[in-house]
């Protein structure tokens, strides 16, 4: 694992508190570990050739960017009245920029004659062409004429984790406001969201060869827009 982080904060002063946080790296394995969704173990094809297991893993994401703020909203008058409307209001937010996860394709069928584990890939296809989709869509993610079954017996060089999912944008927010009631009591009105923009982030395509699912994502990687409301006495 290599990686370059760099970093921008404000501290709390003023109302206002800000952190942009980014993250530039690169992370390479032989075996995925928390990885891919339950998209395949260890390809055990061909065990004595780890180079050819080489590759990026399963959650390695090259760049990731993270901003959160904060803001006290000035607006108090000194007019009880007025405050109860206008003062104590706060924002917060944080948003996320994430490259997509690596990913790669499966034979289904055991090629390679070296016997398979029920529910579990481990063989790849052959790569015959660039398997990147210039014009990405849910229906052909990736460039399914870029993979072929090997001849019999032979084993497929596609190899790990040569694919990615969509980018994963995501933003939540949330807004409350502080009424106080005593010297030591008050009660907070807070509405959070999560996904705000309600941006969609594909999931992972089929990955198994000659299916009807190849390269068609029907999944998304986070939910839709989510909304809350609660309230909150502090004492």
């Amino acid at each position: 694992y290599e990686a370059a982080s760099f970093q921008i904060r404000k501290s709390f002063s003023r109302g206002l508190q800000f952190a942009a946080n980014y993250t530039y790296s690169k992370n390479l394995d032989v075996v995925d570990n928390l990885s891919n969704a339950g998209l395949g173990g260890a390809p055990t094809s061909n065990p004595t050739r780890f180079d050819s297991r080489k590759g990026p893993a399963g959650f390695d994401v090259p760049q990731l960017l993270v901003i959160s703020a904060v803001w006290a909203i000035p607006g108090r008058t000194g007019n009880r009245l007025v405050d109860a409307v206008l003062a104590n209001w706060n924002v917060s937010g944080i948003s996320n920029f994430r490259s997509g996860l690596p990913f790669m394709t499966f034979l289904t069928t055991d090629n390679e004659n070296i016997g398979t584990v029920s529910g579990r890939s481990t063989e790849f296809p052959s790569l015959v062409g660039n398997p990147n989709n210039p014009q990405r869509s849910v229906t052909q993610w990736f460039n399914t004429a870029a993979f072929a079954v090997p001849a019999r017996y032979t084993i497929g060089n596609a190899g790990r984790n040569i694919l990615r999912t969509d980018t994963l944008i995501s933003t939540d927010c949330s807004i409350s406001k502080v009424w106080p009631l005593h010297e030591k009591t008050s009660m907070e009105l807070r509405g959070e969201f999560f996904n705000v923009f309600n941006h969609a982030n594909f999931g992972y395509p089929g990955t198994q060869i000659a299916t009807a699912q190849f390269a068609t994502i029907s999944s998304t990687l986070n939910p839709g827009r989510q909304t809350q409301l609660a309230i909150r006495i502090h004492f």
